[in-house]
């Protein structure tokens, strides 16, 4: 859309809680730096949603997060209980809130 020409609609994405969102990451531009118009893109936070940057999967001290490959292009993340270990790491670096920490259940 960006470049005038018809895109494909994207996928149905759910939404995370805004009051989740880590924007940091995004420290806003002096006005010498900021990009024009045509690079707005560059600056996206992904508004709630995954953006695959693998930030969870490069710093989780237990490689318990895998990035499975969508037929879409897209990916998922998924985190394995059997090698997680509730240290929060994932959530604490992503930058569009998408982990979240919870108690676990008491094994059987």
């Amino acid at each position: 859309r960006l470049r005038g020409t018809p895109s494909d609609a994207a996928p149905a994405r759910s939404r995370v809680p805004a009051d989740s969102l880590h924007t940091a990451w995004f420290a806003p531009c002096p006005a010498a730096e900021r990009p024009d118009a045509a690079h707005d893109h560059e600056r996206c936070i992904s508004c709630g949603t995954c953006r695959d940057c693998g930030l969870c999967l490069t710093a989780c001290p237990q490689q318990a997060i895998s990035r499975i490959p969508e037929a879409d292009g897209g990916a998922s993340y998924v985190s394995d209980p059997a090698r997680c270990i509730g240290c929060g790491i994932c959530a604490g670096v992503c930058p569009c809130g998408i982990w979240k920490m919870q108690i676990n259940s008491p094994a059987a």
